[in-house]
C-alpha cells in the first residue's frame, strides 16, 4: 500500500519517511524516474531545485541551474563521496588539563527569504470545432397498401308485380266546332326609315318605335359606337372568351389591363404581374422536390425561376470549385452571364471534401467533411 504526504490549507506536512522538501520526491523518499520528476516539477518551482531520482534502486541526486533556461533536464549534481572505512584505535593519550570554559556563541544569522516561484504561462485557448454536417433527410415511407374490398351485400327480394288496373272508359269525340270567318285585308301602310342622328341616339328615353333601321345605317351606327382602347368597364362582361392581339403590349397601361405577350399579363396599380401557366412553369410539372424564390412583392417575377434543394447546372458547378475562398467564403464573379447560385441552394461534388452552400445569390461558403 502507498503511503503518500499530507498537504492541508497550504501548509505540508509528512505523514511518511520521505524528504521535507515535496519537489524533492514527490511527496515520496525520491522520483521513480526522471520524465515523471520533469512532469512533477512546474517551470516556475526549477531554477535551484535539488531533485532525488531512484536509479538502480540507489537515490541519485540533479539539479537545475539557478538562472537561464530550465525548460530542459537537470544535471547531474555533484556530491560528497562515500564516507570511508573507521580507522583502528590510536592510543590512549594522556589526560590533559581541564581548559577554561568557552565563551557562549554568537547567535546565527536570519536566513534569507526564498525566491518567489515564477507564475506559470497561460494555456493556449482551445480551437474551436468545425461545424457538423447537414443531416441527410430521411426516405419518403412507402405508400399504404389498398385494403380488401368490403363484401357485397345480399339483393334484396324481387317486389311482388303490381295489379293491372282496369281499361278507362273511352271518351266521346265531341262534335268539330264551325270555321270562324276571315277578315278582310287592310291597306299596306308606308316605311319610314330612321336616319343617322336616330340610330345614334345616346339616350334611353323615348317612345319612337316606328321607324326601321336598314343595314346600312346599323353599320354606321356600330363604327361610330364601337370601343376604343384602353376601354374602361364598369360592370362586368359575360362571353364565352376574350381575344385580344397576340405578341403584344398595350403601349399605354392602366389599372386592369390584360394583354397576351407569350404569357398572359394584367396590370395591378403600377405592378405588372404574369398569370403562370401549367405548361411552361415548373411549380406545377417535374417529380422532384423544389424550393421557391419570390420577387419583394411575394410573387413569382419574371426574373424569378423555381430552382432545385440543390444545384445541377454544371456551368454553376465550375465556378464554384474554381472560386477563391478567403477565410471559407467566396464572391461567385466567375459566373457565366445569366447564371445564378441561388440563396439556400447547395452543391456537393461527387469526389473531394467540401461541400458548398449559397447565403445570399452568388455568394457561397465551403464546408469540409471529415
Amino acid at each position: 500500500m502507498v503511503v503518500s504526504a499530507v498537504q492541508n490549507a497550504g501548509a505540508y506536512k509528512r505523514t511518511v519517511p520521505g524528504h521535507n522538501d515535496w519537489y524533492y520526491g514527490g511527496g515520496e523518499v525520491a522520483w521513480t524516474d526522471m520524465a515523471t520528476a520533469i512532469l512533477g516539477v512546474p517551470i516556475w518551482r526549477r531554477p535551484g531545485q535539488t531533485i532525488g531520482v531512484i536509479e538502480n534502486g540507489i537515490v541519485i541526486e540533479y539539479i537545475w541551474p539557478a538562472t537561464g533556461d530550465v525548460s530542459g533536464s537537470p544535471i547531474l549534481k555533484i556530491s560528497q563521496g562515500p564516507k570511508g572505512d573507521k580507522g583502528d584505535p590510536g592510543a590512549t593519550g594522556a589526560k590533559g588539563d581541564t581548559g577554561p570554559a568557552g565563551a557562549d556563541g554568537a547567535p546565527g544569522t536570519k536566513g534569507d527569504q526564498g525566491i518567489p516561484g515564477v507564475k506559470g504561462a497561460d494555456g493556449a485557448p482551445g480551437i474551436k470545432g468545425d461545424q457538423g454536417i447537414p443531416g441527410v433527410k430521411g426516405d419518403t415511407g412507402a405508400a399504404g397498401t389498398k385494403g380488401d374490398q368490403g363484401i357485397p351485400g345480399v339483393k334484396g327480394d324481387t317486389g311482388a308485380a303490381g295489379t293491372k288496373g282496369d281499361q278507362g272508359i273511352p271518351g266521346v269525340k265531341g262534335d268539330p266546332g264551325a270555321t270562324g270567318a276571315k277578315g278582310d285585308t287592310g291597306p299596306a301602310g308606308p316605311v319610314l326609315i330612321a336616319s343617322d342622328a336616330e340610330i345614334q341616339v345616346n339616350t334611353s328615353t323615348g317612345t319612337d318605335n316606328t321607324k326601321a333601321v336598314t343595314a346600312l345605317g346599323l353599320f354606321r351606327w356600330w363604327k361610330n359606337y364601337q370601343p376604343t382602347l384602353p376601354q374602361t368597364f364598369t360592370s362586368w362582361i359575360k362571353a364565352l372568351y376574350f381575344t385580344l392581339t397576340p405578341l403584344t403590349t398595350p403601349g399605354s397601361l392602366i389599372e386592369g389591363s390584360m394583354w397576351y405577350n407569350i404569357d398572359l399579363f394584367f396590370r395591378e396599380s403600377t405592378f405588372t404581374n404574369k398569370i403562370l401557366k401549367q405548361q411552361n412553369n415548373s411549380a406545377f410539372t417535374g417529380t422532384t422536390n423544389r424550393m421557391l424564390s419570390t420577387s419583394i412583392g411575394g410573387d413569382i417575377s419574371a426574373s424569378n425561376d423555381i430552382v432545385e434543394g440543390f444545384n445541377l447546372d454544371s456551368d454553376v458547378q465550375a465556378a464554384i470549385v474554381g472560386a477563391t475562398y478567403v477565410n471559407g467564403r467566396a464572391n461567385l464573379t466567375n459566373l457565366p452571364a445569366g447564371k445564378y447560385f441561388y440563396q439556400g441552394t447547395e452543391y456537393c461534388p461527387p469526389s473531394g471534401n467540401y461541400i458548398y452552400k449559397a447565403i445570399l445569390d452568388n455568394v457561397a461558403v465551403r464546408m469540409q467533411i471529415l
